[in-house]
C-alpha cells in the first residue's frame, strides 16, 4: 500500500493567507460601516428637512388662517411662503376676495378706472400662476370659472362665455345648470340672443332650490328668457322708453299699449298740467 505523501507545513503560507482573510474582513467592514454611516446622514438630513418643511406648511397655513378676508396679509403670506401646500387656497382666496368690487352700505363703492384696472390685473396675476403650476389641484376648475367672471367684468363676454364652456366640459353633472346660466348671460350680454337662448332655457328647467325656492341664477335665467322673447330679440337690461301711442301690432306677443281710457292713469306731465285736477262737468 503506498504511503501518501505529506504536505510539509509551511506556516508562512498559512499566516499569509489569515492575514489577507482578516484585511479583506476588515476591509468590508470598513465599506459597510462606511454605508451605514452615509445612511445614518442621510436620514438626518431628510429628518431635519422635513421638519424645517413641516414649520413652513404650519407657518403658512398659520398665516392663511390668520389672515382672513384682510387682502393685504393674504399677499405678504403669498409673498413669504413660495412653495407650500396653502399657496394655491391663498391666490384663489386673494382672487376670490378681489375680483367683487369694494363695498360700501352693501352697496358697490364708486372706484377710480385705475383702481379699478390694477385690481383686476392683481386678480388675473393670481389666477395665472394657479391654473398654470396647479393644473392637478381641485381648486383649478373654481378658478377657471373665477376667470370667466373676470373676463365678464371687463366687458369681454364672448370671451368669458367661451371660459365657462371650457369650465363646463369638465365640470361635475351638478355644475352644468349653474355653468350654461353663465354662459347663456355673457352671450345675452355680447348681444346674441340666439346662442344665449338654449343655455338660458336649460338653466332655467333645474330644479335646484334653496330654502325651498328655486336659486337666484335659475330665476335671472328665466327673467333673460323673458327679455329675449320667442323671437331672439336682444333686449337691453334698462328701461325700455315709452313708445308714441299706437294700434295693436302684427306680433301677438307684443302687448299693446294702454288706452287712455276711464281706467288708465295718465301722469301730470302727460295731462298738460302740472299737480292740478281735471275740471269737473258743470251742474244743470
Amino acid at each position: 500500500m503506498a504511503r501518501r505523501k505529506r504536505i510539509p507545513y509551511k506556516p508562512d503560507a498559512f499566516q499569509s493567507q489569515g492575514r489577507r482573510f482578516v484585511s479583506a474582513l476588515l476591509d468590508r467592514g470598513k465599506l459597510i460601516a462606511a454605508v451605514l454611516v452615509l445612511a445614518v446622514a442621510a436620514f438626518v438630513v431628510a429628518t431635519v428637512l422635513a421638519s424645517i418643511r413641516n414649520t413652513a406648511e404650519e407657518g403658512a397655513w398659520s398665516a392663511f388662517a390668520h389672515a382672513g378676508g384682510d387682502g393685504t396679509k393674504l399677499r405678504a403670506a403669498i409673498a413669504e411662503y413660495g412653495s407650500c401646500t396653502a399657496r394655491p387656497f391663498m391666490l384663489f382666496s386673494l382672487a376670490r376676495m378681489e375680483i367683487e368690487p369694494p363695498q360700501e352700505d352693501g352697496k358697490p363703492k364708486p372706484e377710480k378706472a385705475e383702481v379699478r384696472s390694477a385690481r383686476l390685473s392683481r386678480v388675473e396675476d393670481s389666477l395665472r400662476e394657479l391654473l398654470d403650476d396647479y393644473p392637478d389641484h381641485f381648486l383649478y376648475l373654481h378658478a377657471l370659472c373665477l376667470k370667466g367672471q373676470l373676463a365678464e367684468e371687463r366687458g369681454e363676454y364672448r370671451d368669458a362665455a367661451a371660459i365657462f364652456e371650457t369650465a363646463r366640459v369638465s365640470a361635475p353633472r351638478r355644475m352644468d345648470p349653474k355653468l350654461r346660466y353663465d354662459i347663456g348671460r355673457n352671450y345675452y350680454l355680447a348681444g346674441m340672443p340666439k346662442e344665449a337662448r338654449s343655455h338660458l332655457e336649460l338653466a332655467a328647467a333645474a330644479g335646484r332650490k334653496v330654502y325651498g325656492k328655486p336659486a337666484d341664477w335659475i330665476l335671472n335665467a328665466r327673467y333673460l328668457l323673458a327679455r329675449i322673447g320667442p323671437g331672439n330679440r336682444g333686449i337691453s337690461l334698462e328701461e325700455p322708453k315709452k313708445r308714441p301711442e299706437q294700434g295693436p301690432q302684427d306680433n301677438p306677443d307684443e302687448v299693446p299699449p294702454k288706452d287712455s281710457g276711464d281706467d288708465s292713469e295718465t301722469s301730470p306731465e302727460e295731462s298738460g298740467v302740472a299737480g292740478e285736477a281735471a275740471p269737473s262737468e258743470p251742474g244743470p
